[in-house]
Order: structure tokens, then sequence, then C-alpha cells
């Protein structure tokens, strides 16, 4: 899988929401991943990664001078993910830091250090993060069984990815990013017949263009027909994931599908110095668009 740097779009916001609906009072405790109507992680930690006292906690262990976060979503959602299957999972033996039930302060920290993110200027590699979970698995003992999986399709879509999780009742490590989208009503070129029906959907062809931004986040669930994800910014969002067609312009126009994310309107919320990443990421100007995906669980006997 391409790696993608993440974390250089993940800005400080102080406000928390949660969503909608909710699981049945009977699944409140535990691992709610049995119904086909509610699925959560409900032990998975909601960590904000610009909260103060995490930015003096990493400064100290890093030694940095750093005013603001700088892009610790990666270490922040990789701390979340793997907190949310260790908790529930309380027999299995790790062989490593998580035994040792440490604070979402240390964890956020220790994860980042595993990913190898950047904690001074920002940043973490798809692939650092996945060879580090796999590590944290492959030294697991006491375990009955357990999942990993890596890479984002293009057809992923919030059924598929709902079907997955009632099969394997994984978490997930989310990589998303925000794409310029251009759009334009006519095309002289052979087109595939997707882009052909997309375009008749909507009016006019899409080309993604630049990348501005990328995102780390932690899929736990989901409610209804709705995906859950926790956001490093200490946020809970019911999502849509839906596959859809793009042209691209690299001297050839051709059809090629990515997986879109976009935010219910009704739960709509914006970001402090980057609001257009969830406000308009379903919009004609810009696409937030599922770039990776790494998927864990392991059962305990």
């Amino acid at each position: 899988m391409k790696k993608i740097i993440l974390g250089l779009s993940c800005f400080l916001v102080t406000l928390n929401s949660l969503a909608g609906g909710g699981p049945p009072a009977a699944q409140k405790g535990g691992n709610a991943c049995v119904s086909d109507n509610f699925c959560t992680y409900s032990e998975m930690p909601l960590q904000n990664q610009g909260a103060l006292t995490l930015k003096w906690y990493i400064n100290k262990k890093e030694k940095n001078w750093n005013l603001s976060d700088p892009g610790w979503c990666g270490a922040v959602a990789g701390m979340m993910a793997i907190y949310g299957m260790v908790k529930h999972n309380r027999k299995v033996k790790y062989n490593s830091w998580l035994d040792d039930k440490p604070d979402n302060h240390y964890g956020a920290w220790k994860t980042g250090v595993d990913f190898k993110t950047d904690f001074k200027k920002g940043g973490t590699y798809d692939g650092e993060a996945s060879a580090a979970v796999q590590s944290l698995l492959n030294r697991a003992t006491n375990y009955k069984s357990k999942y990993y999986s890596q890479g984002a399709s293009g057809f992923d879509n919030s059924a598929s990815i709902k079907n997955e999780i009632k099969a394997q009742k994984h978490v997930e490590y989310l990589s998303i990013c925000k794409y310029g989208v251009e759009n334009k009503r006519v095309i002289t070129a052979d087109l595939n017949q997707n882009l052909k029906d997309r375009k008749a959907k909507v009016g006019y062809y899409e080309v993604l263009g630049k990348t501005n931004g990328c995102h780390a986040l932690a899929l736990n669930g989901y409610d209804g027909n709705k995906l859950i994800i926790n956001d490093p910014w200490g946020r809970v969002y019911t999502v849509d994931f839906e596959s859809i067609f793009y042209g691209s312009t690299g001297g050839n126009i051709y059809a090629y599908p990515r997986t879109r994310v976009t935010y219910n309107k009704w739960m709509h919320r914006t970001w402090d110095n980057f609001s257009h990443f969830m406000g308009h990421g379903g919009e004609k100007g810009e696409h937030t668009i599922l770039t990776g995906r790494i998927k864990f669980a392991i059962y305990q006997p």
C-alpha cells in the first residue's frame, strides 16, 4: 500500500460531540459487536490530540518544545484502536508494554514511538503503523485466533465494512485524505462506463486533484447503517462510506474507484483551521477519500 504521511492537518479542537443513536441498555457494557443494529468497542478511549496535558506529556518525553500539536493524529488514533482491542480481550498476553495497563497519555506516546511518528514535525506513515500493529499481534500469547488485514480496495462502502465488522469483530486504524475535485462538463476521451454513469447521476465529471492534508482515525463499529469513528480530536462521529468513480487527468481520462467519506449533515461539525475537511467533504469542491485501512483483532480463549 502506498505510504501516506498523516497528521499535517491535525489542528486543535476543544469541543466534543457524540454520535446519535447508541446501544440498547443491555449492551452498554463490554463488547457489543454482536448486534445487527449496533456494534461498538465500548471501552475504546477517546483522546484529544490537542489536549494541553498530552502536549506537555509528549514534549517532556521527546524533549520537544512544541507550542501546539504538529500532527499527532496517527499516534492518538493508533492508541485508541489498540486500546479498544486490548480492553475487550483481557486474558490475552501481549508480551509488551500493553500488559502494564498504561494510561492514555503514555499509550499515545508509546504508540507513536512504535508507529515512528515524527513528534517534532508531525506525521505518521501507514507502513510504519502497519508494521507496529503486526508486531504487537505476533508477540501475543494465550489467544484463540487473531485477524489482521491491510489496504483499502476502492470498493469499500458502509454496508461492506459493516459486514466485515460483524464477521471479524475487529477495530480499524483509518487514513483519509482531502482531495481537491475539478468538475468538468465535458471530457474528450474514451471514458469508462462507470464514470459516465456517475456523470449522469451528478451532472458533471469529477476529476481528483491534489491532496490537501490527511488524517488518521479509529473505526469503532456501526450504528444502524452508519459507521462509527473515534476522531483523535476527542470526538465521535457517524459517517457514510460510499464507493464512487472519478476521472484522472494523467494524460488519459479513465474511471477508477475511491471510497468517499461523508459526515452526516445533521451531525455537521467543523475543525478549527480545517473546516472543509468534514464540512465540505461530500460537496463538489473537495472530497475526503479513504486511503488506508489497518484491520486487526485478537480473540481470547
